[in-house]
């Protein structure tokens, strides 16, 4: 039977657009370090020039040797220690600095400024990270590990995530965790899987 030709149509709702990215921070470099942008939509990759501003989306690569500074905004220094990768993310409603790494390892530091915060996507383990002194720096390190006669074509990698304390005393508070757990100066905080 076809259907009516008075029926009415349901409005559908329109698709939301994607948001528009965001200044996050930029490049802080000095001579002979250097990073790079990837660009998906034309396979591409872009030396990045110090003062270079940075936005949200972003997926920056370190080669090995190197080590690149950015700062995000409001305030957080982020030293990448190549190899290197890292996806800039849009600040939360706090103004708050988010950050994904993919792999590498980085240190952390604040611009002099106790109780501030960045929050985390640590191969999979996110998390917020508040620097309880003004001179509070952290170290991160992002690997994967494939244990011994695993096939790497068909079992996927463990992601093993190393948190450290270099400079006074940080707190890292997971999701679900209902307090956050403090990692005091030379301390090492490791999450597997």
């Amino acid at each position: 039977k076809p259907p009516a030709a008075d029926v009415e149509l349901a409005e559908v709702p329109p698709v939301p657009a994607p948001a528009a990215p965001v200044e996050v921070g930029y490049v802080k470099l000095s001579q002979p370090d250097f990073l790079v942008r990837y660009v998906a939509e034309s396979a591409d990759w872009f030396r990045l020039p110090a003062r270079t501003k940075l936005l949200s989306g972003d997926r920056l690569v370190v080669f090995p040797t190197y080590r690149p500074e950015i700062v995000l905004t409001p305030g957080v220094q982020v030293v990448l220690a190549g190899p290197s990768a890292v996806q800039t993310k849009p600040p939360n409603a706090q103004g708050e600095p988010e950050l994904t790494i993919e792999y590498g390892r980085a240190l952390i530091a604040t611009a002099g400024v106790a109780g501030a915060r960045i929050h985390l996507d640590l191969g999979g383990q996110k998390g917020i990270v508040t620097f309880q002194e003004a001179a509070a720096e952290m170290g991160i390190e992002v690997s994967r590990y494939l244990p011994p006669g695993a096939d790497p074509e068909t079992e996927p990698a463990l992601p093993v995530v190393s948190i450290y304390t270099t400079i006074g005393r940080i707190e890292w508070q997971t999701a679900d965790a209902p307090t956050p757990t403090p990692v005091e100066q030379g301390q090492v905080r490791v999450l597997v899987g």
